[in-house]
Parts: structure tokens; C-alpha cells; sequence
């Protein structure tokens, strides 16, 4: 069966991947100690609950041991917020985030 690009709303595995590995990877890490990233942003997106958003709605960060600070989504209160500045912020990019990453940690 071929795999076609479709409409971000079909499910992910019903999709070819788009990004390779180590870009989300590199997304991820840009997840951590992210204030002045999202301060360079124009949206931003949760990979967790896969919301896109206006960088400037996050309000709560968490500090973290070095000094920096973390955004929490206002959605689901998770850490897995990246933005837009060198990233693609679109549905299927959050979709294969949040595939990779669950997958890779179990």
C-alpha cells in the first residue's frame, strides 16, 4: 500500500514521515530551557496535545536547575513546548513529535 501526504486531521500512521530523526530530536531539545527561543517565535506548539498557539500565551515556565526557564503549555501542562524560529510549526510536524517521542521512550 503507497502512503500519501493527506490531510493533517488523518491519523499519523496513515501518513509518510516527513522528518527525519535527528530533526526531531534537535526539535525536542529545543523544548528545554526555551524562553528566549519563544521569545523569537511567532507560534509555538505543544507536541504532547498537539495545539498550535501564539508563542506569546505562554505564561507559566518552570525554572529549571541551570538558570533557565521552560515553557508549560496552557493546554495540557506539559513541557514539550517548541517554537516556530528554525522549525516547522505545523500539525503533522506536533503528529510526528509526538509519535517519535513516545515511541522512543518506552
Amino acid at each position: 500500500m503507497d502512503t500519501f501526504i493527506v490531510d493533517p486531521i488523518y491519523h499519523i500512521d496513515m501518513v509518510k514521515k516527513l522528518y527525519t530523526n535527528s530533526e526531531l530530536i534537535r526539535a525536542q531539545r529545543s523544548s528545554i530551557n526555551n524562553r528566549d527561543h519563544l521569545m523569537r517565535s511567532v507560534s509555538c506548539g505543544c507536541y504532547s496535545c498537539e495545539t498550535i498557539m501564539l508563542a506569546n500565551s505562554i505564561t507559566d515556565w518552570k525554572l529549571e536547575d541551570d538558570g533557565g526557564m521552560t515553557a508549560i503549555c496552557p493546554f495540557c501542562g506539559r513541557e514539550t513546548i517548541i517554537g516556530d524560529s528554525g522549525m516547522p510549526m505545523k500539525k503533522i510536524f506536533l503528529q510526528e513529535m509526538k509519535k517519535f517521542w513516545t515511541e522512543y521512550c518506552k
